[in-house]
């Protein structure tokens, strides 16, 4: 709902503008609350994860035409969290058999 926000309300005047920060925002502590439970109940990260964490790059694409610092911010933890999820998700798709690929 987060991405489809910042991508609806780009450009649509100050209530756009307000809309696509409170989306971010929002993406963004729904990230952090997603990796606290995943640390919590020690889960490994599986492809579905994507969406909610990396998913912010595209938040943050939106927010840099009204805030380019916080949009500087999203896209380093966008490619902090690929650069950490994406090798764990390829081995595990690569070694479980339970996955199909």
């Amino acid at each position: 709902i987060f991405m489809t926000m910042a991508l609806s309300f780009v450009g649509k005047g100050d209530v756009g503008a307000m809309l696509v920060v409170l989306a971010s925002f929002l993406h963004l502590v729904l990230v952090v609350w997603f990796i606290y439970m995943s640390m919590a109940y020690g889960t490994m990260s599986d492809p579905s994860w994507f969406a909610n964490t990396i998913g912010i790059g595209l938040c943050a694409v939106k927010i840099w035409f009204y805030y380019p610092l916080s949009g500087h911010f999203l896209i380093a933890i966008t490619l902090i969290m690929t650069f950490l999820f994406y090798p764990i998700c390829l081995i595990r798709v690569a070694l479980n058999e339970k996955m199909s690929a």
